[in-house]
């Protein structure tokens, strides 16, 4: 029966790919409702790129992007100058690399499980491991945390493209071993995608070494050295700029936050507390937290951006199945696959439990597309534990049950993209920049209120302001008539709100200044503006307030 079903498994794992890419980039310009802060920054760095071959600080091909004094990692900036050249500067450009490289992953996804279900000495029979590895496919084409990912320019999306796809060459390569120089050379290109791989890729790679040391031993251990060379040899240049200038990123997110602040609370009420133990706490916390069932099931990453509300990261139908895939590797699988995908599994979380806030969906991506494969795995070996009369009725009743979740899903998603999320996108800025370009040009000078964080990189970017201009004479507080103010709690950069400051005197100017606050600094200033208009984001929220400031 079951061969009945997928027939042809190549046709079949063509239609999931056009399924996948089809919900990763359809309506992406408008879904998510904006641009957030970092994919304006790529989009305009990538633009900036594409043109004078120069981030927006005049810095020639960067290998980190100084951005927002986060440095950005290098792939998606580059990946992303071509469709910017090719298409113009704009949401669909911008969030292109990430929507293609997702729907590859599902595309790559299977031919790796392929090569892992080829040498568990589980299965007897192609057909029936290309229908493991096309449902694995399939389950990552409809999953959450797949598909959030994909929609929006994330640099971790297409870093794990590059984790896939080397992992693929790697098991490959313990038949051939020339598949090890392209399995690290893309796991260096992994490197240069996103963070969180600095601290998951070794120890990943250190579990396959233990795993397969035996038939690397076999095929001779300097073929793979070669391999481990070419990936040093390929990082050597970002080492230096991470261990310098773009330690600042992990500065802002690391665990030690956290742990300071313990120590303060506890310190003020009088508590001695022991730093190692309490790193060693907080770690472990911020670990479990990320198998958590509400994270995974339930609820999901408390950040709008990194999942939908009202629901987890993987659907609850999959419970069982995943358990009975844990199951299956535990006890049929052999010993190299086992610790492969257990040290996949266990590893991934890593990068979050050693920063804040967690659990953390974005930093613990790299653990796809393991739930997919074990679920997968559980979904047919359950199959095969029923007797022919009754697996029908179960196929049928696992494909509503998946429907029904997905339906539920994109419904969800939609609905929290363009309802609940919205300030989590940076939702209004686009609408703003619309009636600004609008008004300008009666106006001396123009005050953007900083109260939401970053404005001038949306003013670069919809204005499609000219990259060597801003490198010469443009910074984060102005550039052209336009005039930047700052938020509160950004104490390192810029912390200058506009409701207690004279706005003329901010400006520099005397003559007519057209003014964009939010409704905090407004209430504030109200006495000196003459409101034009609200600018409201897709919840009907008012955001802005545009006025001139009176003579």
């Amino acid at each position: 029966m079951i061969r009945k079903i997928f027939g042809n498994y190549k046709i079949w794992l063509f239609i999931i790919v056009i399924f996948a890419g089809i919900f990763r980039f359809y309506k992406i310009d408008k879904v998510p409702v904006s641009l957030y802060w970092d994919e304006a920054a790529i989009g305009y760095n990538a633009y900036s790129i594409s043109t004078t071959f120069k981030d927006e600080y005049g810095t020639f091909l960067p290998l980190l992007f100084r951005s927002y004094d986060d440095y950005k990692m290098p792939l998606n900036v580059y990946l992303t100058a071509l469709p910017v050249r090719l298409m113009g500067l704009n949401e669909f450009a911008v969030r292109f690399p990430s929507a293609a490289f997702g729907t590859l992953t599902v595309l790559i996804s299977f031919f790796l499980v392929g090569q892992l279900l080829e040498k568990s000495n589980w299965l007897k029979g192609i057909k029936y491991k290309n229908i493991i590895a096309f449902l694995s496919s399939f389950f990552l084409a409809i999953s959450p945390w797949h598909i959030q990912f994909s929609r929006a320019g994330f640099e971790a999306n297409i870093s794990l493209f590059f984790v896939v796809l080397g992992a693929y060459f790697f098991f490959k390569g313990l038949k051939k071993y020339k598949h090890y120089l392209f399995s690290f050379i893309f796991f260096a290109l992994a490197c240069y995608g996103y963070r969180s791989v600095h601290v998951f890729l070794p120890v990943l790679l250190l579990g396959f070494f233990m795993a397969w040391k035996k038939e690397l031993v076999k095929n001779g251990l300097y073929k793979v050295g070669l391999g481990v060379f070419l990936f040093g040899f390929l990082i050597v240049p970002l080492l230096n700029p991470l261990m310098h200038e773009g330690a600042s990123r992990f500065q802002q997110t690391s665990i030690s936050i956290r742990v300071n602040e313990v120590a303060l609370n506890n310190f003020q009420k009088g508590i001695y507390t022991n730093l190692k133990v309490l790193y060693g706490k907080i770690f472990l916390q911020n670990y479990i937290s990320q198998f958590s069932p509400q994270f995974l099931f339930t609820s999901g990453d408390p950040n709008g951006r990194h999942s939908p509300r009202g629901m987890g990261l993987l659907y609850l139908w999959e419970i069982p199945f995943l358990l009975t895939g844990l199951y299956v590797v535990f006890k049929y699988f052999s010993f190299p696959v086992k610790i492969t995908m257990l040290t996949w599994l266990l590893v991934a979380p890593l990068p979050a439990a050693l920063s804040v806030p967690a659990p953390h969906a974005l930093r613990s991506l790299n653990i796809l597309p393991i739930p997919q494969i074990l679920t997968a795995i559980g979904v047919f070996y359950i199959f095969f534990t029923f007797t022919k009369s009754i697996r029908k009725l179960y196929v049928v009743t696992l494909i509503l049950l998946i429907v029904l979740f997905f339906v539920r899903y994109v419904n969800l998603y939609n609905f929290s993209n363009t309802k609940n999320n919205v300030v989590d996108w940076a939702d209004g800025y686009k609408q703003l920049t619309k009636y600004i370009f609008a008004k300008e040009e009666a106006y001396n000078k123009v005050i953007i209120s900083g109260h939401y964080w970053e404005p001038y990189v949306f003013f670069l970017f919809y204005k499609k302001y000219d990259p060597k201009l801003y490198q010469e004479h443009g910074t984060s507080y102005g550039f052209g008539k336009y005039v930047f103010g700052g938020t509160s709690w950004d104490k390192d950069k810029n912390s200058q709100e506009l409701g207690n400051v004279n706005l003329r005197e901010f400006a520099k100017t005397s003559r007519r200044l057209l003014v964009a606050l939010s409704p905090q600094e407004y209430d504030a200033q109200k006495e000196n503006i003459n409101k034009l208009t609200e600018i409201k984001n897709h919840n009907n929220e008012t955001v802005f307030i545009v006025g001139e400031v009176k003579f």
